[in-house]
């Protein structure tokens, strides 16, 4: 099944009730809240800031706290992309997020932010 889809017609993605630890054949039992969107929603933004670092200002549902972890790969072929290690992310407020990438000797280099289980 499509762990974002709702099991129980709630509203509520699979993932979402197991990540809760709710019964996602349950209407009646789900998560508290209002459903959430797995998504990167919003206008992404990316710009290089004075010291040539690489900034990507997005939105990520703050509801899911700690249950995900944000990440930044990196990729100088746009098919094989690893852990930027020296990316850091920042909650700024709300929904809003950014992530920050130190400037590369690399020619060419590709960022991606995704999210993984912590």
């Amino acid at each position: 099944q499509d762990p974002l889809s709702s099991g129980d017609g709630s509203g509520y993605s699979l993932l979402q009730e197991f990540l809760a630890g709710t019964d996602p054949t349950d209407a009646l039992n789900s998560p508290s809240g209002t459903p959430a969107t797995f998504s990167f929603g919003g206008l992404v933004e990316q710009r290089r800031n004075e010291e040539g670092s690489f900034v990507i200002d997005f939105q990520w549902s703050s509801s899911f706290g700690d249950a995900f972890e944000l990440v930044v790969q990196e990729s100088t072929d746009m098919v094989h992309f690893t852990t930027c290690e020296n990316a850091t992310i920042q909650h700024v407020e709300g929904d809003q997020y950014q992530a920050l990438v130190p400037a590369s000797t690399a020619k060419q280099v590709f960022y991606r932010v995704g999210i993984r289980l912590p």
